[in-house]
């Protein structure tokens, strides 16, 4: 079933037809380790079969075959994937409300250096 509409602030700018995203570079505010996230996608836009895919138990071959033809041999952190979701969703559609919520999870995970490397 997942997170309920009255659970959550996002269904009162998805009912206000504002563009909406939710986007998360890893399996964690809404999915880890028990939680059943969204029973349907709750936006226009929503990353979380994507992070499901990149972080879930997969087994090694699938995980390398799916990180292959993903990132493409680039060398580029999962953010940088997130933020160019996030940042295609917004010129998309510029001059529209827009709702967007997007979770960074991994930049500083273990330690806050890594916050740092990524501050431009």
């Amino acid at each position: 079933n997942g997170v309920k509409r009255n659970e959550t602030v996002i269904y009162d700018f998805v009912d206000q037809n504002y563009a909406s995203i939710i986007a998360e570079d890893w399996v964690g505010a809404f999915n880890w380790p028990n939680c059943k996230g969204y029973g349907d996608p709750p936006t226009d836009h929503y990353g979380g079969p994507l992070i499901l895919r990149s972080t879930g138990d997969l087994s090694r071959k699938d995980e390398n075959d799916f990180n292959n033809h993903f990132y493409k041999g680039e060398c580029h952190e999962r953010y940088h994937k997130l933020i160019s979701f996030v940042s295609k969703f917004l010129n998309e559609y510029k001059g529209i409300s827009k709702f967007v919520m997007i979770w960074l999870s991994m930049i500083a995970h273990d330690t806050a250096n890594g916050l740092y490397r990524t501050d431009k």
